[in-house]
């Protein structure tokens, strides 16, 4: 996928993990999002994001992926609020990043067009010494689609 403006959902441990990935990899991260603004603001300057906000509704619509980064429980929530924040889901995409839980829990984006799944990571964020490795290979990845 050519032109990715990424949005960070979730700047804990795995959310930033991601970003400095995507930085090192110069895919653009345009907006990064948490409750914890501060948070938000750190993982931004990190990754030379312009935009840092606590509200999902200030997202760019020139978004086109959504990393939803966040604790499984708050999973519904972020996709019901992208939801109600863009009605234009055409070439987007948007996964979650958690271990137990399926793409299901997007399916209100999809139901509005948005190419939904989950990227469920095969080892614990549990340090900073991940900072050099690179998390994410494209090459290798394999997607799977619902039928």
């Amino acid at each position: 996928m050519k032109n990715l403006n990424v949005a960070i959902i979730g700047a804990g441990r795995v959310g930033t993990a991601l970003a400095l990935d995507f930085y090192k990899k110069k895919i653009k991260v345009v907006a990064v999002v948490d409750t914890d603004i501060e948070k938000a603001e750190q993982l931004s300057r990190k990754i030379k994001s312009k935009l840092f906000s606590d509200k999902i509704s200030e997202i760019p619509s020139s978004v086109n992926l959504f990393a939803i980064t966040v604790q499984d429980r708050f999973i519904i929530e972020v996709a019901r609020d992208l939801s109600s924040t863009f009605e234009d889901f055409k070439n987007k995409y948007a996964f979650h990043t958690s271990g137990a839980l399926s793409s299901d829990e997007l399916s209100l984006l999809e139901e509005k067009g948005c190419n939904v799944f989950s990227l469920h990571p095969n080892f614990s964020f549990v340090s900073e010494n991940l900072k050099r490795k690179h998390l994410i290979k494209f090459k290798s990845m394999r997607f799977y689609t619902r039928k």
